[in-house]
């Protein structure tokens, strides 16, 4: 624009700026201002506490987390022998001049399991090699077996490091992950998604076991019906699973993130439970073998075990040899294994009752072969040793259930060990190469370890002509009498069937007279020679009727007695409780020249029960007094159980004992014994473990309005020690309750309903 007669210069010098002021600012400043705006506006949001904790999580996790690297070096150091088989790699392992180290590690070769402690070489790997395939295996190989992989471990002193610690959290998950954005509309953001992904990548490096200062703001959370919560850090796991487990990548990953906090050395225990069971059935299983494995290490360690078995051959192998080696270290130090005995006889024992009872196999040939060896080489020796710490009585008790298991069992229906070894063919390559004069050579064994008395001098021992007998001779040093016995095995133990005593007849038939009746063991038997001899030498005919023996043993008892009839009352009360509530039973037996042939029970249903097990066909008159003790001794068993009423017995006992109170009713399933009972209005029902007298686990029963809750990590232990914790559990059970798990009270007894 030029000078007119319509601007002049000053006038197009204020255009002029004008127009260059307009440009800057409505043509380019608008889109710099933006700009600007824009960089600003991401900085902050980057400066914010928005990412600020997402990128400190990053940070203290790589300097930090060292368990992924730890454990990339067990599995490298395992690689070096590759016949042994990894499945739980969670405890110390290392390898020290081309020697494996192990401890609290599930470890398998061809399908056997290593002990809690394991020192293997490649001279091991090479015997197990041969071991395995040889087509027989002898007492000298187990006895190897024994020596290289239970023993040899035990002089180790250091089985490498432990695990690195977990991080260690200062506040809640939430705090320091962000996941605070989940609970809002923000969950669905990319940068919730962010926190989200930083979460799954990291959690299972911090340590979700220990209880963290930050306040519980998860109480009045709605918690699920059968999951349990121990801790807060707990509950926060729970309550984000809630919101991402719709996500199937997510869930996943969270799932597999904590089977890796297991296998990482950290404890997986029920209160994950429910979780897996939203995951895929193969972490689930991996998740039950975690599980099962970290209780069975926590046992071990403690230096206890219990009964319970489990469905997985691998860890039942690992939990028996575990506890063999357990066992023989304690007996090493002298110390006091009745309750570690006990625990191993019952795991045995329960084994061997489950597999008959249901028909399946929960442990491999080769472990029953082993443990017969064990049993016999070991632990009997032990139990006859009257040097050992163990009292006598406990060490009788204990080997009437070591030849049960090695024997059988006929109460209990189940086969011994002893027997299922002899059967083995070609099964799994394994043979069993014990021949009938082994198991001769087995029965004098047992003679000369649990059935010779001290004042017996043996002249002689050989085979009898029957199976399971033996033909005995020698001299009672307190009579000076020699005698000739028969005896045979039955009734797991070696009984008199036939004596002889030399030189003297009066006696050997009055003796003979007495195992009519009731065979006996040669030490009862020695003890009625030192009772009775001059009994046997007077001139006089004996009186041995069956009304003399009756009114000796049962005296006031006996109602009448003659050649035509015996009856006898049994007053006591307990007994017919579960009957016919009757103070009394009247048991009433018909004779016929000295031979019953007929029996009644003033109870008509006992009556029935008895007369369905006994058969007098197969009897006569000299069986008589065996017939009528048998009778008056008979306590009917509930069909199809393995519960017994003399242990239903000894159960209720327990009750009255230390709570006070009576089982509303007791039922066996399985091996397993669950105990309904009530204290103040609130009904329970646990299962209880005759041999440790432990109630674990303990539920609430709501009868048919909800099914029961299980109150996780409680127990009561019936014993003497723990008698001020039961005072106060019987006293006021919701206040013991409330102290262990204050959400479950709060959420099923609401204001003390």
């Amino acid at each position: 624009m030029k000078e007119s007669i319509f601007f002049n210069r000053e006038q197009l010098q204020i255009i002029r700026w004008y127009g260059l002021l307009y440009q800057a600012f409505f043509e380019y400043w608008v889109w710099i201002f933006s700009f600007l705006f824009s960089l600003l506006w991401v900085w902050g949001i980057i400066a914010s506490w928005y990412f600020s904790s997402s990128l400190l999580v990053e940070g203290v996790s790589v300097k930090n987390y060292e368990v992924e690297k730890f454990y990339e070096l067990k599995e490298q150091n395992l690689r070096l022998f590759p016949d042994i088989e990894e499945k739980i790699l969670n405890g110390k392992l290392s390898v020290m001049s081309g020697t494996l180290l192990s401890q609290a590690n599930l470890l398998s070769f061809s399908g056997i399991a290593l002990p809690n402690l394991s020192q293997i070489t490649t001279q091991d790997v090479s015997f197990l090699q041969q071991f395995i395939g040889n087509q027989s295996i002898t007492a000298s190989e187990l006895s190897q077996f024994f020596s290289s992989f239970l023993v040899k471990p035990l002089s180790v002193h250091s089985f490498g490091r432990g695990n690195p610690s977990f991080i260690p959290l200062t506040g809640s998950l939430k705090d320091t992950f962000w996941l605070t954005c989940l609970q809002g509309f923000s969950r669905f953001s990319p940068i919730c998604r962010s926190y989200v992904r930083s979460f799954l990548e990291n959690f299972y490096s911090y340590d979700l076991w220990e209880l963290h200062d930050h306040e519980n703001e998860n109480q009045d959370m709605d918690f699920e019906e059968s999951f349990e919560f121990t801790s807060p850090i707990r509950q926060e796991l729970w309550e984000i699973f809630q919101f991402i487990k719709s996500n199937r990548t997510d869930r996943d990953a969270f799932c597999k993130g904590l089977l890796r906090y297991g296998l990482y050395g950290w404890t997986l225990d029920d209160t994950f439970t429910e979780i897996f069971h939203s995951c895929s059935s193969e972490t689930y299983s991996q998740f039950i073998l975690l599980r099962d494995f970290a209780e069975i290490s926590r046992s071990l360690a403690l230096g206890y075990s219990d009964a319970r078995v489990y469905s997985n051959l691998l860890l039942n192998q690992y939990k028996l040899f575990s506890l063999q080696q357990l066992i023989y270290k304690q007996l090493m130090v002298s110390a006091d294994v009745k309750s570690l005995i006990q625990s191993y006889l019952g795991f045995l024992r329960e084994n061997l009752m489950r597999e008959a009872n249901k028909k399946i196999t929960l442990l491999w040939k080769f472990s029953k072969l082993f443990t017969y060896w064990y049993n016999m080489n070991i632990i009997s020796p032990y139990l006859k040793d009257e040097k050992s710490k163990m009292e006598k009585e406990d060490r009788t008790a204990l080997m009437g259930q070591l030849l049960a298991i090695n024997y059988g069992d006929r109460n209990s229906s189940f086969v011994g060990l002893q027997d299922q070894i002899w059967t083995l063919k070609d099964e799994g390559k394994l043979q069993q190469n014990l021949t009938q004069e082994d198991k001769v050579q087995d029965l004098e064994k047992l003679f000369r370890s649990s059935y010779l008395p001290p004042q017996f001098t043996l002249i002689s021992l050989q085979k009898g002509t029957e199976d399971q007998t033996l033909l005995v001779k020698g001299v009672d040093r307190k009579t000076d009498l020699t005698l000739e016995l028969v005896l045979k095995y039955e009734q797991l133990q070696l009984l008199v069937v036939n004596i002889n005593v030399v030189d003297n007849q009066k006696l050997t038939d009055y003796l003979q007279a007495l195992l009519v009746h009731e065979k006996v063991s040669l030490t009862k038997i020695l003890s009625l020679i030192s009772e009775n001899k001059e009994i046997a030498e007077q001139t006089q005919a004996l009186d041995m009727s069956i009304c003399t023996e009756l009114k000796s043993k049962y005296k006031t008892n006996l109602l009448a007695c003659s050649d035509r009839q015996v009856k006898i009352q049994l007053g006591n009360e307990e007994k017919t409780e579960n009957w016919t509530g009757k103070s009394a039973l009247v048991y009433t037996f018909m004779l016929n020249k000295g031979k019953i042939t007929r029996v009644q029970v003033s109870d008509k249903v006992l009556e029935t029960k008895l007369l369905k097990e006994l058969d007098l066909s197969l009897w006569d008159a000299t069986t008589s007094l065996h017939i009528i003790n048998s009778v008056l001794g008979y306590t009917p068993q509930e069909k199809d159980s393995w519960f017994w009423m003399k242990d239903q017995v000894l159960v209720t006992d327990k009750f009255v004992k230390y709570l006070g109170i009576t089982p509303d009713k007791v039922i066996s399933n399985g091996g397993d014994v669950s105990v309904y009972f009530t204290l103040w209005g609130i009904k329970f029902i646990g299962v209880y473990d005759i041999v440790s007298s432990e109630i674990k686990p303990l539920s609430l029963d709501f009868w048919t309005v909800r099914r029961p809750v299980i109150v996780q990590k409680f127990s009561l232990l019936l014993r003497e020690d723990q008698v001020d914790t039961l005072n106060r559990f019987v006293l006021n059970p919701l206040s013991v309750l409330r102290q262990h798990n204050k959400a479950l009270v709060q959420k099923y007894f609401p204001e003390g309903k």
